[in-house]
């Protein structure tokens, strides 16, 4: 059987391994603004047992966001191990209403 881990680096900016990020480098890190959302909306709502990220500092007004980088990396590892983040509420409207069927459309005499 083929070996199925990955190879996974620490996240490093400049050299250096930060204690937090920024969600502009979170998003980096993982390369999908949706995904971020996502693990924030979870973390923020506790919708998972165990919190997507773990938040250093809230954004306030004129601060940054920041999050813990050992968060970001045990994250990107539930990715790989194929969990998923739960879908934001927006999302799930649309798939909830886009799974049903259209009806027919009916033409309009006087259009013809």
């Amino acid at each position: 059987m083929e070996d199925q881990r990955h190879n996974f680096r620490p996240i490093m900016v400049n050299g250096f391994r930060p204690l937090a990020l920024s969600k502009k480098l979170t998003i980096q890190a993982l390369g999908s603004v949706k995904l971020v959302q996502r693990m924030l909306y979870a973390t923020r709502h506790r919708l998972c047992e165990k919190p997507w990220l773990r938040i250093a500092r809230w954004g306030d007004p004129g601060r940054d966001l920041l999050i813990d980088t050992s968060s970001v990396e045990e994250a990107y590892a539930r990715l790989l191990a194929g969990e998923e983040p739960p879908l934001m509420p927006s999302e799930a409207r649309g798939r909830r209403s886009g799974d049903a069927e259209l009806p027919p459309r009916i033409s309009n005499p006087s259009s013809r």
